[in-house]
């Protein structure tokens, strides 16, 4: 059954539509944007299933490199797991390797892992805080795996 149009009322004057109506979009706005959010919430977790992260932060060096600490990096990959986290990623997915933790074999051993772990239609994060360095390596390879495809 149809509604019929609602007449004003002694009460409500000409001056208060504009605070009606925001009453009525707000209250039609926030229902809206719950069933989007219940829709997203039931769907994600099947997503995300498939998601990972690897994060890598060295902010401690040994004294004898010279290189100097860095004392943002635990931020930084705070900041980092809260970005994956928002990008899909369940905390159960998201490894963290940082300082002392962060050397070359557990670094490559996390990296196969993850090649293991990572399948057709699903995404992984990897994230690295600290110093960096450049050079050139005649000898050096680019692999298959590790290049972007479109599509």
């Amino acid at each position: 059954m149809a509604r019929k149009p609602r007449r004003l009322s002694r009460l409500q004057t000409s001056s208060e539509l504009p605070l009606l109506f925001a009453r009525r979009f707000n209250q039609f706005f926030w229902r809206l944007l719950t069933v989007g959010l219940v829709i997203i919430a039931s769907t994600a977790g099947a997503f995300a299933a498939g998601n990972h992260a690897l994060l890598i932060g060295v902010g401690r060096y040994d004294p004898k490199s010279g290189a100097t600490p860095l004392p943002g990096v635990p931020h930084d990959l705070e900041s980092a797991a809260r970005i994956a986290s928002a990008l899909g990623v369940p905390r159960t997915n998201i490894k963290v390797l940082i300082d002392s933790a962060a050397t070359k074999a557990a670094i490559v051993s996390e990296l196969q892992q993850l090649t293991a772990r990572v399948s057709e239609g699903s995404r992984a994060m990897i994230h690295f805080s600290g110093h960096g360095t450049r050079w050139f390596d005649p000898g050096a390879r680019v692999y298959r795996g590790t290049r972007s495809r479109a599509g």
